[in-house]
């Protein structure tokens, strides 16, 4: 057995242990009804699990991760096999990682009584478990599940990486050297979008990409909205104020995930174009930095290749088929040969450049699926 066979066989292995505890898990949760007891016991047990595998599942990603392109799931609580989506994650990159979905709820299961929703919090949880199990039983070999900060530890200085980068995007965006008075300046939200411009507006997404046909005012205001924890502490600021406190919300997420795979050694994989466009607005900080750069990049173009194999409606394509094909044909891999050709030492990461090569790529996955009676 070569060594790689043997770091995955290690990982197999755990991922069969992994499909053990949810399996059992979901038994007793189904018994009590999923109450919120029983789900944080879940919780309970799930991080345990990680910390006991801690040093085999280090040890073989690290070494894997050095080889190859690993993307995990990013932005998002579970991949939802029922709706098709393990389609396009399963042709970006060499590996295809899931953050635990149950860790990822935690933080809901222990808010404090009344400040979530509590029914909505246990039809997630319901949910989550349903596609988890789906995964783990029918492609078990395609997708790995891992604690994130198992494999990858961020630095104690984190929070204020976030703050100083979020302060020299506002000072990029702005063209300021302070932002200090940025609310005195741009009380208004509509003398922002004159001062940002539409190249920069087009860029600031809040909620889905409908944002595109709505002013910037009308984008922060359905954000904040939709935010309900947040919106108490800003409703007497100005519209300045409000737009500031939105930015620094999708700002934050967008670097505590590159922080997050960076140290974990692999790639985001996103299916909104939210993050996509966060990402390539964070590029006007890291231009001169080709590691940060390549990380971004590929980030960005995997979602532009992902997003082109989704609307191809693969969906009754057999799965088994279509992993073949991708692991014969390499979409993914071609994206990034025509991204950095040999010799280059940038990505383009313009997003009209990453759809010039995608194009291609995704006609002959059309003709390729019609020609095997697949599409």
């Amino acid at each position: 057995m070569s060594y790689s066979k043997f770091l995955i066989s290690e990982l197999i292995t755990i991922q069969d242990k992994y499909r053990d505890l949810v399996n059992r898990g979901y038994k007793i949760l189904d018994l009590h009804y999923f109450t919120l007891d029983k789900c944080l016991w879940f919780i309970d047990e799930v991080s345990s699990f990680w910390l006991q595998h801690r040093e085999i599942l280090k040890y073989c990603w690290d070494r894997i991760s050095d080889r190859n392109d690993c993307f995990v799931l990013s932005a998002a609580i579970n991949l939802k096999v029922k709706s098709g989506n393990h389609y396009p994650f399963r042709a970006i990159g060499d590996y295809q990682l899931l953050h635990d979905p149950f860790l990822k709820l935690e933080n809901f299961l222990r808010a404090p009584y009344g400040s979530v929703n509590a029914e909505e919090v246990e039809l997630q949880f319901r949910h989550v478990m349903k596609d988890t199990i789906d995964i783990l039983t029918n492609y078990s070999h395609d997708f790995f599940f891992i604690q994130l900060s198992i494999i990858g530890s961020v630095s104690d200085d984190k929070i204020d990486t976030i703050h100083q980068g979020y302060e020299n995007l506002l000072k990029e965006i702005f063209g300021k050297t302070g932002i200090d008075c940025l609310s005195q300046e741009y009380p208004t939200y509509e003398l922002i979008e004159k001062r940002l411009g539409p190249d920069i507006c087009q860029l600031l997404l809040f909620n889905d990409h409908n944002d595109v046909n709505m002013s910037l005012g009308e984008r922060v205001e359905a954000f904040m909205k939709a935010q309900k924890p947040l919106t108490g502490n800003v409703t007497s600021g100005s519209e300045c104020d409000r737009f500031l406190l939105a930015l620094f919300c999708m700002y934050s997420q967008a670097i505590d995930t590159i922080l997050s795979c960076l140290s974990a050694g692999v790639y985001p994989y996103f299916r909104s174009e939210i993050p996509a466009k966060y990402f390539y607005l964070l590029l006007r900080n890291y231009s001169g930095d080709e590691a940060m750069t390549e990380f971004i990049g590929k980030g960005v173009a995997s979602y532009f290749l992902a997003n082109g194999i989704e609307q191809l409606d693969i969906v009754n394509m057999p799965f088994d088929v279509y992993r073949d094909y991708v692991l014969r044909e390499q979409p993914y891999a071609t994206l990034i040969n025509c991204l950095v050709p040999d010799g280059a030492k940038d990505i383009d990461c313009r997003p009209s450049n990453i759809s010039k090569i995608v194009t291609p790529i995704i006609d002959k996955l059309r003709v390729d699926f019609g020609a095997c009676g697949c599409y």
